[in-house]
């Protein structure tokens, strides 16, 4: 098992989590990630061309 974090970046600004995250591996890490990115998407997609939503895996070094 990894130990992962999430950097989320929006409209609003860019936030890392302040939570740490076990996964059994960089794929299952991955799908949070999307499953994330999603939420953020419902929330509203980007308006301008500057504009970006994203969601960065970081891992925790072991």
């Amino acid at each position: 098992m990894s130990i992962y974090r999430f950097r989320f970046k929006d409209q609003d600004g860019e936030v890392a989590s302040e939570e740490c995250y076990e996964f059994v591996d960089l794929a299952a890490a991955l799908d949070e990630a999307k499953r994330v990115l999603g939420e953020i998407a419902g929330d509203g997609l980007p308006s301008g061309p500057d504009e970006t939503i994203s969601v960065e895996q970081l891992r925790r070094p072991e």
